[in-house]
């Protein structure tokens, strides 16, 4: 699967070293997130060292360190799959100073046309994963399409809004046949 450059790490040392090697700017994630929480951009050493510290202390889980793609220009992609079948997406953009797109962080989702590199990837990821309710997060890079998150149970009610179509009842449909 393609995706940004990234580590996993529980030490703050060992992060600094996987930041380093990507290059700042850097995003650090936290293991167990959601909804867009726990998702740090620090774009140089004197930004990264506190976070990274103070997530150790905090719950001793493992980060994740993850190139920052720029030219992303603060979107993504969420392709909600049901059954082998994108049944909807959206592009999300950050709001303004943040760079997380997440709708529920004040991130605006508006209708998207996926390449058919971004289809055959997000369906190759949802089958790679085994789950037949699935939302994959993309982000389009100058490499390509770059996965970013992959959501076991992922919310659709932002997607149902921006894109006008009912992934609730594609959901039940799928499961009631």
């Amino acid at each position: 699967m393609p995706y940004p450059k990234s580590f996993v790490t529980k030490k703050p040392e060992s992060a600094l070293e996987a930041a380093i090697q990507i290059g700042f700017p850097v995003i650090i994630k936290v293991a167990f997130g959601t909804i867009g929480k726990g998702i740090f951009y620090a774009p140089d050493q004197e930004t990264f060292g506190p976070i990274v510290e103070y997530l150790a202390i905090r719950d001793r889980n493992p980060v994740i360190v993850q190139e920052f793609i720029k030219e992303a220009d603060r979107k993504d992609l969420r392709v909600f799959v049901v059954g082998g079948k994108i049944v909807a997406s959206m592009e999300r953009c950050a709001p303004e100073g943040d760079v997380r797109a997440n709708t529920s962080n004040g991130g605006t989702g508006k209708v998207v046309i996926l390449t058919k590199e971004e289809q055959d990837l997000a369906l190759r990821v949802a089958d790679v994963f085994g789950l037949e309710i699935i939302g994959i997060d993309l982000i389009r890079s100058n490499r390509g399409p770059l996965v970013i998150e992959v959501n076991a149970n992922p919310g659709f009610s932002e997607l149902e809004r921006a894109t006008g179509i009912d992934v609730a009842k594609a959901i039940i449909e799928f499961a009631v046949l």
